[in-house]
């Protein structure tokens, strides 16, 4: 492969994270930030 570096190189011990974010039982991640309109928008395309 590349010798790229890895991200944590790049972004440091801090880096920001959502892990965790909806709890522990969340099984779809930023889809949580979709709303019923967002989705009906989607479904029309």
């Amino acid at each position: 492969m590349s010798d790229a570096p890895a991200m944590g190189e790049f972004l440091g011990a801090d880096a920001p994270s959502n892990w965790g974010k909806w709890g522990p039982d969340d099984e779809v991640g930023c889809l949580n930030y979709l709303d019923a309109s967002q989705v009906l928008r989607g479904v029309q395309h």
